[in-house]
């Protein structure tokens, strides 16, 4: 980020905080590893990148976006509970 805008800021990556997240727990989700992992972070990453590219291009709202990736979070949150709790079992 710092390159990009061509100087340190404290704030300046904050806006692409959820969409980090999003990306490494649907990558510990991803495989059903239930931990994190190299492939499963590489599939979230392309999943986030091709669903906020198209809501870009749908010509969407900016907040959409943001909604969006939090109910992906969300998925890959269940996705994961749900998993772990059938290994336990």
């Amino acid at each position: 980020m710092a390159s990009r805008i061509g100087q340190g800021d404290v704030s300046a990556g904050t806006s692409q905080l959820l969409e980090a997240v999003a990306v490494a727990l649907v990558g510990t989700s991803v495989l059903g590893r239930g931990r994190p992992n190299v492939w499963g972070t590489a599939l979230g990453a392309v999943l986030i990148g091709i669903i906020t590219t198209g809501l870009t291009i749908k010509g969407l709202p900016y907040y959409t976006q943001d909604v969006v990736e939090g109910a992906v979070l969300i998925l890959a949150l269940v996705f994961s509970f749900t998993l772990s709790k059938r290994r336990t079992a």
